[in-house]
């Protein structure tokens, strides 16, 4: 008899105890002893219409981001074309000036053993690189300085119809020894002054007078009279 009162008692505390759930399509089912079928329709097509008008702002909003995206791709395209069919045209200029000068390496080469850089400065001082050969193992050029110096001066006495040239910078290891030198001459093809660093001679030189730009040649060689050590 003990064993029965228990038994109701306890199945009297679980139909007692209340049950509860949230969110659509998670009904209770509650004393179920055979198939439960749950129909869950989903939202409504006024729903997702309302949904759709609400956030259209956000969307609108969101299409002009990806347009001027794709806007700023083509612009970058359209620049670099731009810059190729520029390097390009510069390019052609320079070979026909080292062409006209009749230079070629090995002209170049036995006029400058320790080698040459030929390039290209424009008014904004963008240095383009044409042809370079040197055997300079003992220095290491840095071209970030490098420019035209108009007007060009010498003790405070400027001369127009003159143009300097800032010469690169020179380096061993990690120690500057060669800064802001500037050479000069006349503004015409031609040779310009020269420059020493210890046996090194430099000897720079118009190779032609560009409308944008002038092309540049530096030879380098050792100095005279440090052979004669």
């Amino acid at each position: 008899m003990k064993l029965v009162v228990i038994l109701f008692f306890s199945s009297l505390a679980l139909a007692q105890q209340s049950a509860t759930t949230s969110a659509p399509c998670s009904p209770i089912a509650s004393d179920n002893t055979g198939t439960i079928t749950i129909n869950c329709p989903g939202v409504s097509r006024e729903d997702v219409a309302a949904l759709l008008k609400q956030n259209q702002g956000n969307v609108k909003v969101t299409l002009a981001k990806i347009e001027e995206c794709a806007q700023g791709i083509r612009d970058i395209r359209q620049e670099q074309a731009n810059r190729f069919d520029e390097q390009a045209h510069r390019l052609s200029e320079i070979m026909e000036a080292v062409e006209g000068a009749d230079l070629s390496p090995k002209k170049l080469l036995a006029k400058y053993p320790l080698g040459y850089v030929v390039f290209d400065l424009d008014y904004r001082n963008d240095v383009f690189p044409y042809q370079s050969k040197t055997l300079l193992a003992k220095y290491r050029l840095d071209w970030t300085n490098v420019g035209i110096v108009e007007p060009f001066c010498i003790f405070h006495v400027c001369q127009p119809d003159h143009i300097g040239l800032r010469l690169p910078d020179f380096e061993v290891g990690n120690n500057i020894v060669f800064q802001g030198a500037v050479v000069g001459g006349p503004k015409r093809v031609g040779p310009l002054a020269g420059s020493v660093l210890n046996d090194l001679e430099m000897d720079p030189e118009i190779l032609a007078i560009r409308k944008d730009g002038i092309v540049f040649m530096i030879g380098f060689r050792r100095f005279p009279g440090a052979q004669a050590k």
